[in-house]
This record gives structure tokens, C-alpha cells and sequence, in this order.
């Protein structure tokens, strides 16, 4: 199989799974995600930041996942994500991303996302950055999902 029928074969996947979407999104709605269209509150627990400690925030609660933060994360112009990895057997994630060229990590330690500045030289007006973004948290549909999931799983799964 030539590279141009391969990258065809995967542009073919990719839209028929986008349609698919589509297609579920519009018959079922929002039964498929319990959310209401536009902001949804999501509770924060503020840890770390001190000079020693590295800014950190706690998602409280399990819904929305890893990947639809990330996914809504993408919204924002300035992120480039590095790394995602995770576990099929266990909800272990660990996302390495970049905003404004500072590191951020977000993984799943005690069951609650940890979203976190990688290094305690990111300041905290960037941080605050990324948490008004998740505070701000837009539905993620599943269109926009699948299409997300596709991005990360060409990602490698760890980033050093």
C-alpha cells in the first residue's frame, strides 16, 4: 500500500467516524452526556503553590474526564500537547501539555484530576490563565471527542 492510498484510507476513517458522530450526537442529544449546552460548573480545590510547590488545582468530582478537559483545553490558541498517557485498566492518565511555552501536567493520582504548572517557573497569571479556561468549561460534544482521541492517540505516551 503506497503512502497516498494510506493517508486516503485514514482521511476515509476519519470523516465516516466524524459523520457516525454527528449522526448520535443528533439523534440522542444530551442523553449521552448528562451537561447542558454552553459554561458548567466545575468545583476546584486549590493545592500548592508556594516557591518549593508548583501551582496546582483539583477537579472535584469525576465528570468531565481527562480527555474532554484536554479537548476543551485545545481551544485555546497558545497549547501544544506533548504526551498523553493512560491506562485501559484503571483511570491512571498523566498529559503533558505547553501553554505560552510553560509546562503543565495533568494526571489523575487518587481517582480527582491534578492539573498542575510542571515547573515552579511557570508564574501564576498563566496559571490562572488555564484554570479561567477550565472554569469556563464549555460542553465538549462527541464529535469533537472522537476527533480528540484520534489528535492523542498519535501522541507519545510519555514526554521527558
Amino acid at each position: 500500500m503506497t503512502y497516498l492510498r494510506f493517508r486516503r484510507l485514514i482521511s476515509s476513517i476519519k470523516n465516516l467516524v466524524l459523520r457516525i458522530s454527528r449522526e448520535i450526537t443528533r439523534l440522542f442529544g444530551n442523553l449521552l452526556y448528562v451537561s447542558v449546552v454552553g459554561n458548567m460548573a466545575i468545583k476546584f480545590k486549590r493545592l500548592g503553590g508556594t516557591k518549593e510547590e508548583p501551582y496546582c488545582i483539583e477537579l472535584q468530582g469525576y465528570w468531565p474526564d481527562a480527555t474532554m478537559i484536554l479537548t476543551h483545553l485545545e481551544r485555546l490558541e497558545e497549547i501544544k500537547v506533548l504526551s498523553k498517557a493512560s491506562s485501559a485498566m484503571t483511570d491512571d492518565v498523566q498529559i503533558e501539555f505547553l501553554y505560552k511555552e510553560h509546562p503543565f501536567i495533568i494526571t489523575s493520582p487518587f481517582a480527582f484530576l491534578w492539573i498542575s504548572a510542571n515547573s515552579p517557573d511557570v508564574p501564576e497569571s498563566i496559571f490562572e490563565e488555564v484554570v479561567e479556561h477550565i472554569k469556563n468549561y464549555k460542553t465538549v460534544w462527541p464529535h469533537q471527542l472522537l476527533m480528540g482521541m484520534l489528535r492523542y492517540f498519535k501522541l507519545p505516551r510519555w514526554k521527558r
